[in-house]
């Protein structure tokens, strides 16, 4: 047997240590004596000579992949995780942009913010398809994307409704949320997402006031802060309120700040706080999106070291900032083979940054066309 080189080891300062392993994403708390232990168990030893207590310790152990048999091939294994979470049937995600038209001018916005609403025939079209294919998977999950969807506010009732009742229908089970920049979610908009069966909403944030202004603001050059902060307290009671903050070099001091500020005046409006570090969504060729400029982006292992404190932060005002363990592992949306992202065009990608990109579509809803080599792309 040997140890995983999936395992972590955090010392706790008591004369304890946390135990964390990345392939069963299990966590044990144990004694230094208990860790020496488990370093011990190379080779092959006869479980004989350990006691009672140790012996169900290192099947623990086992259990939970720490210890692993010494023909045990641990790429392999997260290599098959990966396929069997890619093939996996149990949810249907629909990713709809009712239109790429928005509110806001955010500099680093990968979209062009133009063009028509989905108009009826698109939305019948899209609802066939939907009920068509609903019957291989357990249930069906729909994020409501754009541009800004609260645009079409009652779009999103009509076709949340039809959805709703086509999965009572064939027996499957429904669910929603709203990616909005927060503007528009008034708490009447709140309680009429949550009629139809919206659950969560997901605004995003730059930093303190004077900073995210300069990011995020309207269409006018309004500013958008304020306004997001209220809406965020009156939406709450109607919606569990997820807050994605964008993280980069140059304005980490203002996220140390708007975690102050969150954690003191709309705490308990936030279902969860989470940090993403800000790529550069409209570089092209092979990972250039997530090439480090010491200005601009950070790198994972950079990131990393930031985002720790900031958890720690958030978490002193009571902020619920999720488990770190139920993290996808760089398993894209994308990349699910159930997954549809279509726009007001009726064109249907894999991917975010392809909405409502014909060039990219493997599917056109109104025609009918397919284009398998464009869907090979992302399941393959």
């Amino acid at each position: 047997m040997r140890q995983s080189a999936y395992n972590l080891v955090t010392e706790l300062g008591d004369g304890r240590v946390l135990l964390t392993n990345l392939l069963s994403r299990s966590v044990l708390a144990v004694s230094n004596a208990q860790r020496i232990l488990m370093e011990q168990l190379t080779g092959e030893m006869d479980l004989a000579g350990f006691d009672e207590l140790q012996r169900e310790f290192i099947a623990t152990l086992a259990q939970t992949l720490f210890i692993l048999p010494d023909d045990f091939d641990e790429l392999a294994h997260v290599r098959r995780m990966h396929q069997d979470a890619r093939a996996d049937v149990g949810v249907k995600n629909l990713v709809i942009a009712p239109t790429m038209q928005c509110n806001m001018s955010c500099h680093y916005c990968f979209e062009n913010r133009t063009g028509p609403s989905m108009c009826p025939s698109v939305q019948d079209a899209l609802f066939r398809h939907v009920s068509v294919g609903l019957a291989a998977y357990d249930s069906l999950h729909v994020q409501w994307f754009g541009g800004e969807p609260l645009l079409n506010l009652e779009m999103i009732e009509t076709l949340s409704a039809r959805f709703s009742d086509e999965t009572v229908r064939q027996g499957k089970d429904y669910s929603a949320e709203i990616i909005t920049n927060g503007v528009l979610l008034s708490e009447d908009a709140a309680r009429r997402l949550a009629a139809v069966n919206v659950r969560e909403a997901q605004i995003t944030l730059e930093g303190m006031q004077t900073f995210h202004d300069k990011v995020r603001f309207t269409n006018e050059h309004g500013k958008s802060f304020d306004k997001i902060l209220q809406n965020v307290a009156s939406a709450s009671p109607h919606l569990n309120i997820n807050v994605r903050v964008h993280v980069a070099p140059y304005n980490l001091d203002s996220v140390h700040e708007l975690i102050d500020h969150l954690g003191t005046s709309v705490a308990k409006s936030i279902t969860r706080l989470y940090f993403s570090p800000l790529f550069n969504y409209q570089a092209e060729g092979k990972l250039a999106q997530y090439l480090i400029d010491r200005r601009k982006f950070m790198g994972a292992r950079e990131f990393a070291e930031v985002q720790i404190e900031l958890i720690r932060r958030a978490n002193s005002y009571g902020i619920e900032t999720g488990d770190p363990l139920k993290a996808s592992y760089g398993l894209c949306l994308a990349m699910l083979h159930g997954t549809d992202v279509v726009g007001p065009t009726g064109a249907l990608t894999n991917c975010y940054l392809d909405i409502n990109v014909e060039s990219k579509a493997h599917t056109n809803l109104i025609d009918g066309r397919f284009s398998p080599e464009l869907k090979a792309v992302w399941t393959d």
